[in-house]
């Protein structure tokens, strides 16, 4: 067992490696009452892996603390009592502590909520935000969403339907973890739904829609209770469905029951089977257009509502699916730095390697042919010539056979280059699928579609504000409980969203001094305040946020134990 002599002995040497001479610069001679702040210091931003700067200001919080404690008691009018009452309280043998209390009394005031409660909970308290937000005028009245799921890892042996297997963090392996479909607000930067939903899905015989999509009509009626309106939704690659673009191509993304509302949904187009081959089809087949209109087979076993829906609006009916109109719009180099190709010139390059391959794959046959039948003429047992990516002949009978192994060689490789540049090129186009209202023609509005897929990089912000959540607001559980961990994420997201509000705030306060009607977002392009982030710097990061809540409950800390002692 460690005692306090080992670890003051080494609390000491470590301070020591801050006071020793160096050849490169001169290290001023401090007193060892200094070195043992620098210690502090030290260990603190270690221990709450952040920086000097970070665990700086944490003491310096401590200090102020103390501070306030001492104050108050020399300003009382028996200071010697009001100290003995206090220290009393300080004792450690006393049942509770002042400042912490214990595991099993946090547990217990956790409170036993569903999933749908603590979601409902979240939308209350995004409703908040937007009202705070509208007193600054920093609200906009339209708002883009993002929906995406985000998994949690467990380790349980009881499988249940509150489980999902899936690859966590793109791995190869799968995993047991729970699912949750989270709900973004782009344009404001905040969480407004977030619901953990069972592994098991919906069947296609089900009267009701999807859940994430009941969940996500729920959210876009909360926004419009919040005097905003919704405009666009951008959703993974997952969330490629065609009821959710049904429901957007007939108006009903807020509900069957509520009038006609167009909303428009961009989504990444999700390949079957020969992703890569379609792709490459598409890219040397002459008739194919950046901005084209294509259709989505909605099923004719659909819930009943949307069926009659579909009949109703004369939505085409072919071989037992009804034909939803979308439009495809294809990106060329969108998520590559350095480069921006034009459709035209990706095509033609597309067309140059495609005859190269055929040329060059019906030389090397000839090759292959001439060099077997050279073996047939020379060799009892002929082989035909299997590549190898290492090892090559280096020893031949005669100068005719090297020259024909060596031009097999030579062809084969040529063949290789053009393959990784036809990869590169299919690596370089990127598919959406956006969602079109009644009579609009995707190919008479090309700049327009072209733009909406662009603005699919917004959607990164739900993708941030997981990352924040989980490394700066998250609480560490290993509950097996799925309520309990969407419990814990709640109270995470919620401390998120009124992180970015502080900061907004803070943004707007610097820059309204220069612009007095600068808000905080694009109507156009409905661009994130990334131009602004860029002007102005706040000082509200993560951890500062953190620190200044922390502040906040350590005075009203320092309050009760300064109001225990008067009352003692």
């Amino acid at each position: 067992m460690i005692n306090n002599t080992e670890l003051l002995k080494e609390f000491t040497d470590f301070i020591n490696l801050f006071d020793q001479p160096s050849k490169q610069a001169k290290i001023p001679h401090s007193s060892s009452e200094v070195l043992n702040r620098i210690g502090l210091t030290q260990i603190t931003a270690i221990l709450t892996n952040s920086d000097t700067a970070f665990a700086h200001q944490l003491l310096k919080s401590i200090s102020t603390f103390f501070l306030s404690i001492l104050k108050s008691i020399a300003d009382t009018e028996d200071p010697k009592r009001t100290l003995e009452q206090i220290l009393k309280k300080f004792n450690p043998d006393q049942p509770a502590n002042l400042l912490s209390t214990s595991r099993s009394c946090v547990q217990a005031h956790i409170p036993q909520m569903t999933k749908s409660q603590l979601d409902d909970h979240l939308e209350r308290e995004y409703k908040k935000e937007l009202k705070i937000l509208d007193d600054y005028h920093a609200k906009s009245k339209s708002v883009a969403l993002a929906i995406d799921m985000t998994h949690e890892k467990v380790s349980t042996k009881y499988k249940n339907n509150q489980h999902s297997y899936v690859r966590i963090g793109q791995r190869k392996v799968w995993e047991t973890s729970f699912n949750y479909s989270a709900i973004y607000d782009i344009t404001h930067q905040k969480f407004l739904g977030f619901k953990h939903f069972n592994e098991h899905k919906v069947a296609n015989t089900n009267k009701n829609l999807q859940p994430w999509i009941l969940h996500l009509q729920n959210k876009i009626s909360a926004v419009k209770e919040a005097k905003c309106q919704v405009e666009l939704i951008e959703a993974d690659r997952g969330y490629y469905n065609s009821e959710f673009f049904a429901l957007s191509y007939l108006g009903k993304m807020r509900g069957f029951d509520v009038p006609s509302e167009f909303i428009r949904c961009n989504v990444p187009t999700k390949f079957t089977a020969g992703k890569e081959e379609s792709i490459w089809n598409f890219l040397i087949d002459e008739q194919s257009n950046q901005v084209s209109l294509q259709s989505m087979q909605l099923n004719h076993y659909c819930p009943p509502k949307l069926r009659d829906l579909c009949r109703k609006y004369n939505v085409p009916y072919e071989d037992g699916y009804y034909k939803i109109p979308v439009a495809q719009v294809v990106l060329i180099d969108e998520y590559k730095k350095g480069k921006s190709r034009s459709f035209e010139s990706i095509k033609n390059e597309a067309f140059s390697i495609q005859n190269r391959l055929l040329s060059i794959r019906e030389q090397l046959k000839l090759a292959e042919d001439k060099y077997f039948k050279f073996q047939q003429a020379t060799k009892k047992n002929p082989r035909r010539l299997k590549y190898r990516k290492a090892k090559r002949r280096k020893k031949f009978s005669n100068t005719e056979e090297e020259r024909l192994y060596r031009l097999c060689y030579s062809l084969y490789d040529h063949k290789i280059r053009l393959k990784e540049k036809k990869n590169k090129l299919i690596h370089a186009v990127t598919f959406f699928t956006i969602s079109i209202a009644p009579g609009e023609d995707p190919t008479k509005l090309n700049g327009k579609f072209i733009k909406f897929a662009k603005d699919y990089h917004e959607r990164w912000g739900i993708e941030n504000g997981f990352r924040d959540t989980k490394y700066q607001f998250l609480h560490k559980s290993r509950s097996q409980k799925s309520t309990r961990r969407q419990f814990y994420w709640i109270a995470g997201l919620e401390l998120y969203n009124q992180w970015q509000r502080h900061k907004l705030l803070d943004l707007l306060v610097q820059e309204r001094d220069r612009v007095h009607n600068i808000v905080p977002w694009n109507s156009r392009r409905r661009h994130i305040r990334k131009k602004l982030e860029k002007m102005s710097r706040t000082k509200w990061s993560a951890k500062f946020y953190l620190l200044r809540l922390w502040e906040t409950g350590l005075n009203l800390c320092a309050k009760s134990i300064l109001d225990l002692g008067d009352k003692s």
